[in-house]
């Protein structure tokens, strides 16, 4: 079976339906409308904690996700998180290039067509912060005791709605420029990741709380 993090900043719209195809099957760490804090995301990349959410593995129509671009710092330290874990050479990571927002329709669409008669699990690591309804909550990992919790934070408004989405029926070497897929290795390797996206590419993914500091962005959420 082939295994597939996402990783990136994560949104869902409520009203808008995708199909799970055969042969793919979807695993949520965090709730549905939350945001979920670099700790947390660190902690499931790294195989540190491993309890999906009660609903388990999804194979029936879910609402549409999307895996945002990052800035390359960002990027980098979910792929050193990645490397850490206990996984296998059938272990996959997947992150949206800083100019691209990549739909989960597209990405599993992607997956049947170069995995192709392979059961592939889908293990969504970041953010599903709806475009519809505020959020309240951030799922957190308290590295020193081993365990998750839930911190309330301050009213936010609705993620921004996605824009100039990866569209479906790519090739798979044209998807393949959308998206950074790095795969498990036991000999490991420091991954630069040196592209870095543009303040408007950044206002679509953090809205207008986007802010420049001395290169590296103000702390959200994934």
């Amino acid at each position: 079976m082939i295994v597939v993090f996402i990783g990136g900043h994560g949104r869902c719209d409520e009203d808008l339906e995708c199909d799970v195809p055969e042969r793919v099957t979807l695993t949520w760490y965090g709730c549905q409308g939350n945001s979920v804090g670099k700790d947390f995301s660190s902690a499931v990349l790294s195989g540190t904690y491993t309890t999906p959410q009660p609903t388990g593995l999804v194979s029936s129509p879910v609402c549409e996700h999307y895996s945002c671009e990052s800035i390359s710092i960002e990027t980098e330290l979910r792929s050193q998180a990645f490397q850490k874990g206990p996984w296998d050479s059938n272990t996959y990571l997947i992150q949206a290039r800083p100019d691209c927002i990549v739909p989960l329709s597209t990405i599993m669409e992607y997956a049947v067509a170069k995995w192709k008669d392979q059961l592939v699990e889908f293990r969504w690591a970041v953010c599903r912060t709806s475009v519809r309804r505020k959020s309240f909550v951030v799922h957190r990992f308290n590295k020193e005791k081993g365990i998750p919790f839930n911190e309330e934070c301050e009213e936010k408004n609705p993620a921004p709605i996605p824009n100039a989405v990866t569209n479906r029926g790519l090739s798979i070497e044209d998807f393949e420029n959308q998206i950074y897929l790095e795969q498990w290795s036991s000999e490991k390797k420091i991954i630069s990741f040196n592209e870095t996206p543009t303040s408007k590419q950044l206002q679509n993914t953090f809205g207008k709380s986007a802010s420049k500091q001395s290169g590296i962005f103000k702390e959200n959420p994934f």
